[in-house]
């Protein structure tokens, strides 16, 4: 486990508004611009521009330009990290509350 970068994300994801634009990224599934991830979140076009900026440095969203616009994407593969690391705890936490319950 690469405990740096995971704390990177980590550390880049305490942030209210960054988990907003990862998780409108998320469900809306496609390239998005920044006015419409600000229309989407309710954030001024600055501030969702801001975080944008700073989640692209981390590596956690890409940008691919179209004409005048940038069009964001989520980067599943520095998300990966977060749930490799997640995933056993959720699951064992699971298992023991099951566990528990049953007997």
């Amino acid at each position: 486990m690469d405990y740096e970068r995971l704390s990177a994300v980590l550390s880049m994801m305490a942030s209210q508004p960054r988990l907003q634009l990862v998780g409108v990224l998320r469900s809306h599934g496609q390239a998005t611009s920044v006015v419409r991830l600000a229309e989407l979140t309710g954030m001024p076009r600055l501030t969702a521009s801001y975080h944008l900026k700073l989640l692209r440095g981390a590596g956690i969203v890409r940008a691919q330009r179209d004409g005048n616009s940038l069009l964001h994407t989520l980067c599943a593969e520095s998300l990966a990290i977060v749930e490799d690391w997640l995933y056993p705890l959720v699951t064992e936490d699971a298992e023991s509350s099951a566990t528990g319950a049953a007997g």
